[in-house]
C-alpha cells in the first residue's frame, strides 16, 4: 500500500486494469513511470543508499515479468552465484564456502563501488539479447531501466546507467549482468588449475621413513623418549609443501560481494586479482571498492564476508590441536581435522542495533571509566501492549539468532 510518485496504490484495482494492462503489454506499448527515490541511510555510515519507490501497480508488471525471465536464466546461472536466487540464500552461500574453501592458502575478497547504481545500459541489453528473441520484452526491460526516478525538490532523472534499487527486476538483472564475471572465473580455472594432487614433503617423508625403521627395531620401547620427539617433530612438519606444482581455485558470488580461495602461491593469487580487475573495468565498466578489495593470507587474518568473520582452520603459528586413534592394534597420535571457522562479527551487529536505536552504549553504574551496552526506549512502541512490545524484541533476537545460529562464538555473543 506504500504510494508511488502519482499517489497511487493496489487500493481501487479492478479487472478491467489488469485487461488494460494487459492490452498494452500485447501491443507492445507499456512504459513503466518514474519511481519515487528516498535515502536510506546506511548503518554505521554517514553515506546513504538511494531506494526507487515505484508504483505498486506497475511492480505487478515487474513480477510477471520476473515469473518469466527467472525459470530460464536459473538453467545457465552458475552454482556458485547464490544472491537472489530461489532456493538460495546467504546460508546456502556460507555451506558452498564451508565445503571447497577448506584448503584455500591465500583468500580474494573483492566487492564493487555502487554495482548497482553503475550497471551499463547497453552492456546489459547485449547479454540478454543473446537469451531473449522478442522485441517487445527486451523493450519492456529498456524501459523499467531508463524509466528515471523523482526525488523531493528536485527534476526528474533520467539515468543512463544503473539498475533503479527496490525494483523487483533489479536482483535478476544483475545476476544476469554479473553471470559473465562467473563465466570468466571458471575460464580462469582452465588457466591456473593444475597438478592432480599435492606431492609429500621431502622432509616429512624422511622423518617418516625414520620412525617406521625406529618401531622395525624396537626403539619405539628401548629408546622411547628420543622416539616422543621424532614423533613429535613429525607432527610438527607439514606432510605437504605449498608450491605451484598443485593448483586450485574456488570462487562464490552472492550479489555484488564474492571472495576466491587460492591454493597455491601468492603470485599466483595476485596474477588471478590483476585479471579479474581488468575483466571488470573493461568488460563490466566496473570498479571495485579499493578498500574491501585484496589478497589476505587466510592464516594470519579473519576474512569478513555476509556478515561473518570466516577463519581458516589453522592460525598461523597457534598450536594444532591433536588426536589420538587405534589402528592395527597401534595408538597414533596425529594432526586433528579442523574445519573452518564462522564467528559474528560482533561489531557490526551492534553497529546495526544502535542504528536502529534498539541499544545504546552509555557509562556503567559500578566503573564510570567503562562503556557498556544497553537497552533504549523506542518511543514509536510507546502505544502497544506489554505483550506486543515484548513480541518486537523477541522478533529481533529471533532474527539474530536464526542468522548466527551455527557460528563457532555463538556461546559467546548469543
Amino acid at each position: 500500500m506504500t504510494p508511488g510518485p502519482d499517489g497511487t496504490t493496489l487500493d481501487g484495482i479492478t479487472k478491467d486494469y489488469l485487461i488494460r494492462v494487459q492490452k498494452k503489454l500485447k501491443a507492445g506499448t507499456f512504459k513503466f513511470s518514474p519511481a519515487r527515490r528516498v535515502q536510506i541511510p546506511k548503518p554505521g555510515k554517514k553515506e546513504t543508499r538511494p531506494l526507487g519507490v515505484a508504483s505498486p501497480r506497475e511492480k505487478l508488471v515487474q513480477k510477471a515479468m520476473q515469473l518469466i525471465l527467472e525459470p530460464y536464466f536459473e538453467t545457465i546461472f552458475k552454482e556458485s552465484s547464490h544472491g537472489f536466487r530461489p532456493n538460495k540464500s546467504v546460508r546456502t552461500a556460507i555451506k558452498y564456502l564451508d565445503s571447497n574453501f577448506q584448503s584455500s592458502h591465500y583468500i580474494i575478497e573483492a566487492d564493487f563501488s555502487k554495482a548497482f547504481d553503475t550497471v551499463n545500459h547497453v552492456k546489459l541489453m547485449e547479454q540478454l539479447k543473446a537469451h531473449i528473441k522478442c522485441e517487445k520484452t527486451l523493450a519492456l526491460i529498456k524501459s523499467s531501466l531508463k524509466a528515471g526516478y523523482v526525488e523531493l525538490n528536485k527534476p526528474m532523472v533520467n539515468p543512463e546507467v544503473g539498475t533503479p534499487q527496490g525494483s523487483i527486476l533489479s536482483p535478476l538483472l544483475c545476476n544476469v549482468y554479473l553471470h559473465s564475471l562467473d563465466v570468466f572465473v571458471e575460464g580462469l580455472k582452465l588457466v591456473f588449475e593444475k597438478g592432480s594432487h599435492r606431492k609429500n614433503s621431502p622432509e616429512y617423508t624422511s622423518i617418516q621413513n625414520k620412525t617406521k625403521y625406529w618401531r622395525k627395531k624396537g626403539y619405539d620401547k628401548t629408546r622411547y623418549k628420543e622416539y616422543r620427539l621424532l614423533l613429535n617433530q613429525l607432527i610438527a612438519t607439514p606432510s605437504r609443501p605449498l608450491d605451484d606444482s598443485f593448483t586450485r581455485i574456488q570462487y562464490v558470488r552472492y550479489a555484488d560481494d564474492f571472495v576466491l580461495g587460492i591454493e597455491g602461491s601468492y603470485q599466483v593469487a595476485r596474477e588471478i586479482l590483476e585479471r579479474i580487475q581488468k575483466f571488470v573495468e573493461e568488460e563490466l565498466l566496473l570498479k571495485f571498492n579499493p578498500e574491501k578489495t585484496g589478497i589476505t593470507k587466510y592464516s594470519t587474518k579473519p576474512v569478513k564476508f555476509l556478515g561473518y568473520n570466516i577463519m581458516a582452520p589453522h592460525m598461523l603459528k597457534a598450536k594444532k590441536p591433536l588426536e589420538t586413534i587405534t589402528s592395527n592394534n597401534r595408538q597414533i597420535t596425529r594432526r586433528k581435522k579442523i574445519r573452518i571457522r564462522f564467528n559474528m562479527d560482533l561489531q557490526k551487529v551492534l553497529n546495526r542495533l544502535i542504528s536502529r536505536r534498539i541499544i545504546r552504549l552509555r557509562t556503567s553504574h559500578t566503573n564510570h571509566s567503562e562503556k557498556i551496552y544497553r537497552g533504549r526506549f523506542l518511543g514509536n512502541l510507546i502505544n502497544l501492549d506489554h505483550p506486543d512490545i515484548i513480541r518486537y524484541y523477541n522478533s529481533v533476537i529471533r532474527g539474530l539468532y536464526n542468522f548466527y545460529d551455527f557460528v563457532n562464538n555463538k556461546s559467546n555473543v548469543l
